[in-house]
């Protein structure tokens, strides 16, 4: 029997990558989005940051069957200095990020299959804090640890939850952030958004990310998380080995903003 998949935020970058990579490997997929760009086939309308449309989005799935794998990827990125983000920045991101994809995870739970997998896209920058990202790391954070919670909770029922947390990739992601800019961290929050744009084409492709996950879907026993991307792993090492101050002072020195 085909196995079918459901993707939140698949209208592009890694979303759109994965829905590709799950089709050619034989799963019937699901966008759910706000969109339809690539003309997806097996398109579902769906804002995650209103609980009625995730729960009929998830209804329309279930009437064909079960989901044996759900990747909860809706996100949007934001950038600048925390005192310089205006309130209503601050409760989209939130909505996007955290509370929209809570709402996929406790929707999508219910229409998963026996031994099904859910693979949630937190992210490298929700394990250790970044200056002038400080929002966007808070709700991937947030996500991590909900993520990680869950699987504890799905566990004997033999389902699994695993947390992703890729660094940056090559996608429109980064010029797609919200960037706000003000006051004395204007100069810095420029000069990142500038080096982040440049450098593009030196990170992962989408597609490489998007095997990433497959072999983490199709692993019979996961870890409850993976970091993709060896950079980003070290990081994650240094914050743990590290003093906090050393730790800081070496984030600082590689994003930083400061020329």
């Amino acid at each position: 029997m085909q196995k079918i998949a459901a993707i939140t935020g698949a209208s592009g970058g890694l979303g759109s990558a994965l829905y590709k990579s799950l089709t050619l490997k034989g799963y019937t997929v699901y966008s759910l989005s706000l969109d339809n760009p690539e003309d997806f086939s097996n398109f579902v309308y769906c804002d995650v940051t209103t609980e009625e449309t995730v729960m009929a989005a998830f209804k329309e799935i279930s009437n064909s069957g079960g989901i044996d794998l759900l990747i909860v990827n809706a996100g949007i990125g934001v950038m600048g200095a925390t005192e310089d983000l205006p309130s209503p920045t601050i409760e989209r991101v939130i909505d996007v990020n955290y509370t929209g994809a809570m709402y996929t995870l406790k929707h999508g739970a219910k229409a998963l299959n026996k031994s099904g997998r859910i693979l949630v896209t937190a992210s490298a920058s929700g394990l250790f804090p970044l200056p002038y990202r400080g929002l966007y790391c808070a709700t991937k954070s947030a996500l991590h640890i909900s993520a990680l919670s869950m699987d504890l909770e799905m566990r004997k029922n033999g389902k699994r939850v695993v947390s992703v947390c890729p660094g940056e990739i090559n996608t429109r992601f980064v010029e797609n952030r919200i960037t706000h800019c003000g006051g004395e961290h204007s100069e810095n929050v420029e000069n990142l958004k500038k080096e982040f744009i440049e450098k593009r084409n030196t990170r992962m492709s989408a597609d490489f990310a998007a095997k990433q996950y497959l072999k983490i879907a199709d692993k019979k026993n996961p870890k409850p998380f993976y970091i993709i991307g060896g950079k980003y792993k070290f990081f994650y090492l240094m914050s743990k080995i590290l003093p906090c101050r050393l730790f800081h002072k070496l984030i600082m020195k590689k994003y930083g903003g400061s020329k």
